[in-house]
């Protein structure tokens, strides 16, 4: 965990800090990935894809599976259908797991400030 006074990535050199583990910040983190540039990610969450799967019950995806695909990996099954949250937030976990993105947990982000050295 980051406390508010811990600078993050005064450990090693860190470029990039992505706040949020949803689809945004998981497709940044691979192109970071593949770019290899140094970065963590940050969410507030207790587990990737939360945020799906709390959701109300029969929510989908209002785009097919084959249109939602995060870069490098495609949702498994029928392209065409559109899947259900529960489907959602497991590609999620499924997609931060496959390709090890340093993801902290549990971590809201308030504020970030530059330091010498990192961010707080």
């Amino acid at each position: 965990m980051i406390s508010s006074s811990e600078p993050v990535g005064s450990s090693a050199a860190l470029h990039t800090l992505v706040i949020g583990a949803g689809q945004a910040g998981l497709a940044a983190a691979y192109c970071l990935r593949q770019a290899d540039v140094p970065f963590i990610v940050l969410d507030e969450r207790a587990a990737v894809g939360e945020v799906w799967a709390t959701r109300y019950d029969s929510l989908c995806l209002f785009s097919p599976a084959w249109a939602s695909n995060l870069p490098g990996l495609a949702w498994p099954g029928e392209a065409r259908r559109y899947p259900s949250k529960a489907e959602a937030a497991a590609y999620l976990q499924q997609y931060a797991r496959h390709f090890q993105l340093p993801i902290e947990t549990q971590q809201r982000v308030q504020v970030v400030r530059p330091i010498p050295g990192g961010m707080r």
